[in-house]
């Protein structure tokens, strides 16, 4: 399972939110400088989490490519499967594991059995 900060959490949860699964903008709370945002999303990328796609004039980018088109960043499904807190799934099983199955979704968290000290 991939370790998230809460920078990334944050990041990828208002994108998951949004019907675009648009990464920018970045929420409001989110108190980082330039830099440091860079940072994060080059490695939300390099993890599979967000990918770059070309921008719709109405969308905010983040950079531009050598020919000079905007690219945009969204949110994977393997992000989205992250922050579920499972391993990433492919986008047809996920849509397998969802249908009609509302016993699992209800189901709650158990926390796994700490490990005996016997001795």
């Amino acid at each position: 399972m991939t370790k998230l900060t809460d920078t990334q959490l944050v990041i990828l949860s208002a994108a998951a939110g949004r019907e675009s699964h648009a990464i920018l903008p970045l929420p409001k709370s989110l108190k980082v400088n330039k830099g440091a945002t860079t940072t994060v999303l080059k490695t939300l990328i390099k993890k599979g989490l967000i990918k770059e796609t070309p921008a719709a004039r109405s969308d905010e980018h983040w950079r531009k490519d050598e020919a000079g088109r905007r690219i945009a960043l969204t949110i994977t499904d393997a992000g989205l499967a992250a922050l579920d807190g499972g391993p990433a799934v492919s986008p047809s099983k996920r849509a397998r594991n969802h249908r009609g199955d509302a016993s699992k979704e209800n189901t709650p968290f158990r926390a796994k059995p700490e490990p005996s000290s016997h001795s």
